[in-house]
């Protein structure tokens, strides 16, 4: 497939709505729609899961398999693993038409609210806008990314829904890493909390996830006690020396941490594709408490997405 030509990229503003507002549109481009699987005969359901997800660790990928089933048991349910893959949606979105449902709720398991996955995941289904220079510039810039057709769009004999991100419910997030943290924890009055997000590639997209997660950590310091809180991302797709720069900023945290008492590191991820690994690689030699489970582990994701089913089912 040929690739589009691409706009010069405008220098991002800080602040995402500006951002937003200040995106290069992408010219005409061919975007392909892959056909819809016709539904077939058998009892309707009023509303089918689509669970998107990125692929993880064997962890990760066991505890999302895991989820699915148990949402099962309140809608019929597809898993699209993948980074925002047409493919894996279109077979998703194929395998819930086929078992008639009237409508599909699109649930992103991704902590964050808006990165270039999330947008990228919503132009796949034809959510959301046109790519812009900018986020097609990181996306082609990653090989991770080279495989999924980025222009291509799903289609569906139903109407698609988006849900809320995981990272929009504050409470889920607050349950999961307040008992991690507390378990980690010693004495709080000593300790910095640093709680590490993906972020991304595009600079106002990471101010604005970092500017999130930085309050919400906060809350979290208020509520167990901590000395100090800390919010960093590890700008996964961003050029290497943006992502060298957030390593050592975490690093730096900890550092600071360690000389006064001890950090407790906490990822808000909910498939670690990575993060465990490279949030050890910036501490490396350092002493720190690190729980490295991605919240796909815990029971109270699952408790959240069969809510989020039965408020759906109405």
């Amino acid at each position: 497939m040929s690739r589009p030509s691409i706009s010069p990229v405008v220098a991002a503003p800080v602040l995402l709505a500006a951002f937003l507002t200040a995106c290069v549109p992408v010219p005409p481009i061919p975007v392909k729609h892959a056909p819809p699987q016709p539904p077939v005969a058998g009892r309707p359901a009023p509303i089918g899961l689509l669970l998107l997800a990125r692929d993880g660790d064997p962890l990760s990928n066991r505890a999302l398999t895991a989820l699915r089933k148990a949402s099962e048991k309140i809608a019929p349910s597809a898993l699209a693993p993948g980074l925002a893959n047409p493919g894996s949606i279109q077979r998703a979105i194929n395998s819930l038409a086929a078992r008639r449902v009237r409508r599909i709720l699109a649930v992103p398991l991704f902590a964050e609210p808006e990165n270039e996955l999330v947008m990228q995941t919503r132009f796949v289904l034809g959510l959301g806008p046109t790519l812009s220079a900018d986020m097609i510039i990181v996306l082609k810039n990653d090989p991770r990314y080279q495989t999924t057709l980025f222009l291509s769009q799903t289609s569906s004999p139903v109407p698609v829904e988006w849900a809320d991100p995981v990272g929009e419910d504050a409470p889920l997030q607050a349950e999961i890493l307040a008992e991690r943290a507390g378990r980690l924890s010693r004495d709080p009055s000593t300790e910095t909390l640093l709680i590490v997000g993906r972020g991304s590639g595009i600079d106002a997209l990471d101010a604005s996830s970092r500017i999130a997660l930085a309050r919400f950590t906060e809350l979290l310091r208020t509520r167990l006690g901590f000395a100090g809180a800390y919010a960093a991302t590890l700008r996964f797709d961003a050029p290497p020396a943006a992502r060298a720069r957030a390593a050592a900023s975490i690093r730096k945290i900890v550092v600071r941490a360690s000389s006064g008492g001890r950090a407790i590191v906490l990822l808000d991820a909910v498939c670690d594709d990575g993060m465990d690994w490279r949030v050890r690689s910036a501490l490396k030699g350092l002493s720190y408490a690190f729980d490295p489970r991605p919240l796909s582990s815990s029971p109270a994701l699952r408790r959240w997405v069969l809510a989020l089913a039965r408020r759906a089912d109405g």
